[in-house]
């Protein structure tokens, strides 16, 4: 086991997904600084497999060269999520969107409530100064 193959099998894989090495980076939560020092030989490339099972690489593969580059296509999104962790992401930033946009609502409404009274008011001072 070669880890300069493991390291250009990495390489092969991430560009086989249609990634930058940054996206990549991001997918498997490292810097892309270190992924360079991976392809120079200065990283183990192993340090690495566990999160590319996760992202559906065939382990024997990876190691051997032997197999299917992928065991399970798994779609990823633009931002490097899993399609369930998207769903998750939109799902939070949908919350947090409807919440800020209720608090919104609420100052509106205040608002309106606090110009309404202050028509009332007025209309109410013009009233009486005819009288």
């Amino acid at each position: 086991m070669n880890k300069i193959d493991i390291s250009h099998r990495i390489e092969h894989y991430f560009n086989k997904l249609g990634w930058t090495k940054k996206k990549f980076a991001e997918a498997i939560d490292e810097y892309p600084q270190n992924l360079n020092k991976v392809f120079e030989g200065k990283l183990d490339p192993l340090n690495y497999i566990e999160s590319l099972v996760e992202l559906g690489c065939d382990i024997n593969w990876l190691l051997t060269g032997e197999e299917k580059i992928i065991v399970k296509e798994k779609q990823i999104d633009y931002f490097g999520y899993s399609e369930d962790e998207t769903g998750k992401k939109l799902t939070e930033h949908f919350l947090t969107y409807t919440t800020k946009l209720e608090d919104k609502v609420k100052l509106l409404e205040a608002r309106i409530v606090e110009l309404e009274t202050k028509l009332i008011n007025k209309n109410n001072e013009k009233a009486e100064v005819k009288k």
